[in-house]
């Protein structure tokens, strides 16, 4: 091995790491990771096995030096840092120019994507490594090699399975080379092969075994295996692919965020040198990257597809060396200098949104969830991040293991109800099953996303063991004697009568949006059988549930109808609508905003309505109530023209109550 290629890039990926490695967990996945290793239990399919096997031995030796969060994430910090060696390596079997590659090297692991799969408690950073030896591989034609690498990628990361059409065009075209290697040969790699791809996957029913709280699934046969193995859960999710515009955009982005201005230069630089020597390599680092990027793009559930496209960078940054190789011939200081500008722009682009040092609102995130429950509670989480991060400070922190957590969409699965109602009765035996039953037999429950989960609440609640909500049941679900209320960012259930008030948790919402970072989340929304996807900071996951809570506590004040409590409630919704950058929130809290204003006299309640209206999503009440406000505006400023088309826009609102309608007929009069 050349260390002067290698050497540079690993040590320099591995300083970005230990400067900006955090002792915490991050979002997303990674605290469902975190836990997955500590219990070492089953993640959600394909399982990853590989990883957790790998990162769970790491662990052991580790965790006692520098704590087992720290030590998880230092596993990717090692993996990423070998894998920009391995990069660098490849760079320089194509580019035969030591500088250069060692540059472009030094440019990779300093990209954003790249820098945060090394911090970050997740398998990307180990697909990373695999993918950069198999481009060293397949350059160096180690055809037997390279199979087997493919294959461990697969048990790696599926989305391994995109590199197989770049794969294949190595082997057309060195088909006669591989031809020599004999039969037997191949037939042993390919066994192999077999071996590094399924042979992790095998794990998976010794791993169901442990029974562990916060197993993602329960693999206890050979449908169940293959199913989890091919991740049928995920593929068969209604329109989860298709194109969607925001996603294209936010690609587009992560590539500039990943090479800036230098690394496109330098690539399109590399392609221009390739090209002169024949199609036969561009064609093949264009399918590569194509196959990589375009199902990546397409698949749009996936919300950590900028870490999916670090398998389409590889080649690029190799493509990258043989263009930096043909500057250095002109100027033998360009690698340096290319190299030292690269690294000192993309660390004062990334460094604080990549920094994890002191990053806690993950774990307040979970906190604010957890903590404040009542002994011996009952939580059912949907989400992936507050299940995740709950169930971490549980099984890795140790923080209130009286609560009993329960996976929604587990709960609510046919194919996991078996095992995982089993599972939580014998940490709960007196737990009952869900009836599906509603409590009302002529209820409506067509619409009902989970009504298996409200059942298993509403079977459970009662004064002593209480069951909290991350949104509350449909009101047709609830029984009779039993109420939700707002406790904290949840919701409760209690018996009627017995109503508790509601918890102001909502003081942290400006802190949090000033620590807002870049958009390298997703949020994901069906309706109409459609999968909306949009990009989101992560820390907007934080910020909203605590503005909901504001409303909520907005709400309670305007209900007071006190001028105090109108003018309380007026600057809450004011806050929302100033902390909602992205206009999350419809048209409702602007409508409640102008309703607090109107009691209050205040002009700028027309204005209020008026965005209300054009941000939508109000009742057909609500909408008449906005167009007889703004018509009102319009006739004290002597407007009667645009007042009275106001009045006639509201005429036409359909569901008009008796009250509204005499109110409207009185105007137009």
């Amino acid at each position: 091995m050349n260390w002067r290629v290698a050497g540079p890039p690993a040590l320099l990926s591995l300083a970005l790491s230990i400067l900006t490695v955090g002792t915490g967990p991050q979002w997303q996945d990674s605290t469902i990771y975190l836990t997955a290793v500590y219990e070492y239990g089953v993640l959600y399919p394909p399982g990853f096995t590989l990883y957790l096997t790998l990162c769970k031995a790491w662990t052991l030796a580790t965790a006692p030096l520098f704590g087992f969060t720290l030590s998880v994430h230092l596993f990717s910090s090692l993996c990423v840092a070998a894998a920009a060696g391995a990069l660098a390596l490849a760079a320089w079997a194509v580019s035969r120019h030591v500088a250069a590659s060692a540059a472009v090297g030094c440019l990779a692991a300093s990209g954003y994507t790249w820098w945060y799969a090394g911090i970050y408690a997740k398998g990307y950073a180990l697909y990373a490594l695999i993918v950069a030896l198999l481009l060293l591989s397949l350059i160096r034609r180690e055809h037997r090699r390279a199979m087997v690498l493919l294959a461990l990628g697969w048990a790696a990361h599926p989305s391994a399975a995109l590199l197989i059409p770049a794969f294949l065009c190595h082997v057309y075209a060195h088909r006669r080379e591989i031809g020599e290697l004999g039969r037997r040969k191949l037939a042993l790699t390919a066994g192999v092969a077999l071996l590094a791809g399924l042979g992790p996957t095998l794990l998976l029913p010794l791993l169901s075994a442990r029974e562990t709280d916060a197993a993602m699934g329960h693999v206890n046969s050979l449908g169940r295996l293959a199913a989890y193995a091919v991740g049928k859960k995920f593929v068969e999710i209604p329109d989860v692919w298709g194109w969607s515009t925001p996603r294209v955009l936010t690609v587009v982005r992560y590539v500039w965020e990943e090479f800036l201005v230098i690394g496109l230069g330098l690539v399109a630089l590399g392609l221009l040198a390739l090209r002169r020597e024949g199609p036969a390599r561009v064609l093949g680092i264009a399918i590569w990257c194509g196959s990589v990027a375009v199902v990546t793009t397409l698949f749009k559930i996936e919300g950590q597809h900028d870490l999916w496209l670090l398998a389409a960078y590889v080649p690029l940054w190799a493509v990258a060396a043989v263009g930096l190789g043909e500057l250095a011939q002109r100027w033998r200081f360009a690698p340096a200098a290319v190299a030292a500008a690269g690294v000192l722009w993309a660390v004062a682009a990334n460094y604080r949104d990549v920094n994890q040092r002191g990053y806690d609102l993950v774990e307040r995130f979970g906190a604010a969830h957890l903590r404040p429950l009542a002994r011996d509670a009952i939580l059912i989480l949907g989400s992936d991040d507050t299940l995740g991060v709950c169930r971490y400070l549980q099984a890795v922190k140790g923080e209130r293991t009286d609560v009993l957590i329960v996976s929604a969409p587990l709960i609510w699965s046919p194919e996991s109800q078996d095992w995982y109602l089993e599972r939580l009765r014998k940490r709960r035996p007196d737990l009952k099953a869900p009836d599906e039953r509603p409590p009302d037999p002529t209820a409506d429950f067509s619409r009902v996303s989970q009504p298996l989960v409200a059942q298993a609440a509403l079977a459970n609640a009662n004064a002593d063991r209480p069951v909290y909500f991350e949104a509350p049941p449909p009101p047709r679900a609830l029984r009779p004697d039993f109420v939700a209320v707002r406790s904290g960012l949840l919701w409760k259930m209690t018996p009627k009568g017995a109503a508790e008030p509601a918890e102001d948790v909502d003081g942290d919402a400006e802190e949090v949006a000033s620590r807002i970072r870049r958009s390298r989340g997703q949020s994901l929304k069906m309706g109409e059988g459609r999968l909306v996807v949009a990009p989101e900071p992560y820390e907007w996951r934080y910020l909203k549930v605590l503005l909901v809570a504001r409303a909520a506590r907005a709400e309670r004040r305007t209900a007071l109808r006190t001028p105090e409590g109108f003018r309380e409630a007026a600057a809450l919704y004011e806050s929302i609508l100033r902390l909602d950058r992205d206009e999350v929130f419809d048209g409702r809290c602007a409508f409640f905003y102008g309703t607090s204003l109107a009691a209050l006299g205040d002009r700028r309640a027309s204005v209020a309505f008026a965005s209300a209206l054009e941000k939508g999503g109000l009742a057909p009440s609500q909408e008449v109530v906005a167009w007889l406000q703004l018509g009102d505006r319009h006739r004290a400023e002597g407007r009667a023209g645009e007042a009275r088309a106001c009045y006639e826009r509201a005429s036409k609102l359909p569901a008009q109550d008796p009250a509204l309608r005499a109110e409207i007929e009185r105007r137009l009069k």
